[in-house]
This record gives C-alpha cells, sequence and structure tokens, in this order.
C-alpha cells in the first residue's frame, strides 16, 4: 500500500515539473528507504533495478551505514556541483577534524570581446580551492572578485602564470588559516582513480555559459626562470 502511495505522490509531484526529483526517501523512524534513481522506479518505462535502491533495514544498520546514506543524500552530490564560498565562509560549514583533502582548481571564463572590425576572445580565470569532507562532500572557495586575465601577448604568459601561482597558494594558505589545518593539495592521478570522488568533482565541468571549473595541478619545472605549470585535467 505504501509503495502505490509514494509512486503516486512521486509522479504527481513530478507531473509539469521542470526537474525530476532524484531522490526520494521512506521510513518509518526505524527502517529507511532511499530510491536512488525514483524515476526509474516509479515512472513507466523504468526498468526498477533494486540495485538502485538503498535498503537499510533498521536504526543499526542507519547507524552501521551512516557514510553511505550520507553519501546518497549529501546536497553537493544530488545537485551534482560544489557550492561556493569565501575562505571566511568555510569555518562555519566544515570543522578542521571533518576535512579530507584539498585540490586546486580554476575558474575560466570565455568572452568575446567585439572590437570595430574584429572580434577576439577574453580568457578570464581565478583560483579556486575544492575541499572535501571525510564524508565525501565537496566545497568550492574562491576570492571573488580577484580575477587574471590571460595575456594576448605570449611575452607577458610567464609573468600571468607566477601570478596566478601566487594568487593559489595565497588562497589555500588562507583556507588553512581559516580551518586551522595544513592542507596539502591531494594528487590528481589520485582522484581519478576514486571513482566516487571523480563523480562529484569531474576534471573539467560546466557551472554556465562559457563558464568552467577546471581542476588542476601545479608542477615546476625545477629551473629558473621557468615559470611554474599549469596542467587542466579533461574530464572522461
Amino acid at each position: 500500500m505504501w509503495l502505490r502511495d509514494l509512486r503516486d505522490y512521486f509522479r504527481s509531484a513530478n507531473a509539469g515539473a521542470q526537474n525530476v526529483l532524484k531522490r526520494v526517501v521512506i521510513t518509518n523512524g526505524d527502517w529507511l528507504v532511499v530510491f536512488l534513481d525514483p524515476s526509474d522506479a516509479f515512472l513507466e518505462g523504468g526498468n526498477r533495478d533494486p540495485n538502485r535502491i538503498l535498503v537499510l533495514r533498521d536504526h543499526t544498520d542507519i547507524e552501521t551505514r551512516f557514510s553511505e546514506l550520507f553519501l546518497h543524500l549529501e546536497y553537493q552530490r544530488i545537485l551534482g556541483e560544489a557550492p561556493a564560498l569565501t575562505p571566511g565562509e568555510i569555518g562555519f560549514h566544515l570543522s578542521p577534524e571533518a576535512v579530507d583533502r584539498a585540490m586546486h582548481g580554476l575558474r575560466l571564463r570565455y568572452i568575446e570581446q567585439h572590437g570595430i572590425y574584429e572580434h577576439s576572445p577574453v580568457i578570464k580565470v581565478a583560483p579556486v580551492v575544492f575541499v572535501r569532507s571525510r564524508y565525501g562532500g565537496w566545497l568550492r572557495v574562491e576570492t571573488p572578485p580577484q580575477e587574471h586575465e590571460l595575456p594576448h601577448d605570449s611575452g607577458r604568459l610567464p609573468q600571468h602564470l607566477n601570478e596566478l601561482e601566487q594568487a593559489a597558494k595565497d588562497l589555500l594558505d588562507e583556507v588553512n588559516r581559516r580551518l586551522g589545518t595544513s592542507l596539502q593539495t591531494f594528487p590528481l592521478s589520485r582522484h581519478y582513480a576514486d571513482e566516487d570522488a571523480f563523480e562529484a568533482i569531474r576534471g573539467v565541468s560546466e557551472c554556465a555559459e562559457n563558464d568552467y571549473l577546471i581542476v588542476t595541478v601545479r608542477t615546476t619545472t625545477g629551473r629558473k626562470p621557468e615559470p611554474p605549470v599549469w596542467l587542466a585535467t579533461r574530464a572522461r
């Protein structure tokens, strides 16, 4: 009976809705069931895949598997993007002991500048630090309105890269200061190997038209005066 009522509620809630509900949870206060793909479970034509249904049999099962439950219901995981915070805000969202890792990133925006006779591209970037909690949720730290414009003159590129390198270091230092931590950046290769982490924070993601988030790794050549190099990943 309750499954039929739940199905009818889901269908009525999604009738004419622009966005389909991404999770449905039902509980009697002891057991708890999470439908990870309610469209598959309740809409016509669904496969009713049992692997897309999480069943926790009682409160002991919930306590034992709390991290699994959190991962499936965590806001950013469902939304598919990391919320943006300033360094001053991160301490209100994450305690130092809950921090798992940090990674560098870039916010990149492509703009077409209209001239009198021709158009020219303008690329602006800003450093980002991605911070992951030990429960699997991601936060994104930025420092608006700080941004850096990619120079058209290749001779100015080393200075641009050095400025961006310093800005990224300053941002990570500020995150550590605010959290009281000493985070080092997580290896990008290990991020790609972590399927759950990569699913939440992909190498490249579009947050708006011509506006991208890119996970990056900093490397240095070890020789002067060559500038540090930012290596941008590509999404799978």
